[in-house]
């Protein structure tokens, strides 16, 4: 976790150095707030009712023309939890990722500021999303309470997007993700018997956030 710190750090010095170089760059660097709201496939709670943090920094870099990559470094926390018309004790996850993004953004509607700057107010975007699991906690009664440990601790997400920018620096951006692969399975870790009575998991979520490029 101290050397990801350090990366974290390295980045967000880099965003600063860059601007500050050439205010005229294609590069850009910020930073990014939100929630996620998350769910697993095979919990037996259904909904996107897991509200967890979604925060890090963000940097953009012009392809030319309308295109754009953007990536981020963010603390993202997922998991699954059941509202009371689902169960009456409360069953719920809390799975706490470092979340690393990287998408190819389209970009519309031209806009030019009072200082002469352009930017696109308008962006749509696709890719790919890795996740390193670092902690994770489940209630007693969650259903896959006791393999908790077997939990896959890399995960690959599609994304799909759309950003809005309020000004050329402020901005938002609503997200859906979907894993790859899973994060129990129990083909790899439990005998067929076993197999058969414990479902696998898979995460997916939906992601709200505002943010700030400088």
């Amino acid at each position: 976790m101290k050397n990801n710190l350090q990366l974290i750090l390295l980045f967000l010095i880099n965003c600063f150095i860059i601007n500050d170089l050439d205010a005229q760059s294609r590069f850009r660097g910020g930073f990014v707030a939100g929630l996620n709201m998350a769910q697993l496939d095979g919990d037996n709670a259904a909904g996107y009712h897991k509200i967890g943090l979604s925060t890090g920094i963000r940097a953009t870099i012009e392809l030319g023309g309308r295109w754009e990559i953007s990536t981020d470094i963010l603390f993202s926390q997922r998991g699954s939890r059941t509202t009371l018309n689902e169960s009456f004790i409360l069953r719920k996850s809390t799975l706490n990722y470092l979340e690393v993004p990287v998408l190819l953004n389209l970009r519309d509607w031209l806009r030019t500021t009072e200082a002469g700057e352009t930017y696109y107010k308008v962006h749509l975007s696709v890719g790919l999303s890795y996740g390193r699991l670092f902690s994770e906690t489940v209630s007693p009664n969650f259903t896959h309470a006791g393999v908790e440990n077997l939990f896959a601790k890399n995960d690959l997400s599609g994304v799909f997007g759309v950003g809005y920018f309020f000004n050329r620096n402020w901005g938002a951006t609503a997200r859906i993700a979907k894993s790859l692969n899973f994060l129990f399975d129990p083909s790899q870790h439990l005998d067929d018997k076993l197999a058969r009575i414990l479902p696998s998991l898979r995460g997916h979520f939906i992601t709200f956030q505002s943010f700030w490029l400088f």
